[in-house]
């Protein structure tokens, strides 16, 4: 979404994208703290942990990238105006 409203000089779109990245911030948070409980609980072993915690982080820094195109997208417009 981020792209498409980099191409079209949507506002609307690049809000939205905003919008998503508090819910990804949130999901993060949640998942890291349920593999510390199952990792606490001996459900999964700390070498597929890193593995996990590792995915977890990068879909983070791209859902940041995507957030810093949408801003960047809205301060175009605003530019514009």
């Amino acid at each position: 979404d981020a792209l498409a409203a980099l191409q079209s000089i949507d506002g609307e779109l690049a809000t939205s994208v905003l919008e998503m990245e508090n819910r990804t911030d949130y999901l993060e948070k949640t998942l890291r703290e349920n593999h510390i409980g199952r990792l606490s609980a001996g459900q999964c072993i700390p070498s597929s942990g890193i593995v996990f915690v590792d995915i977890i982080s990068n879909l983070e820094r791209i859902d940041d990238h995507s957030s810093n195109i949408a801003l960047a997208v809205i301060d175009k417009i605003k530019v514009v105006k």
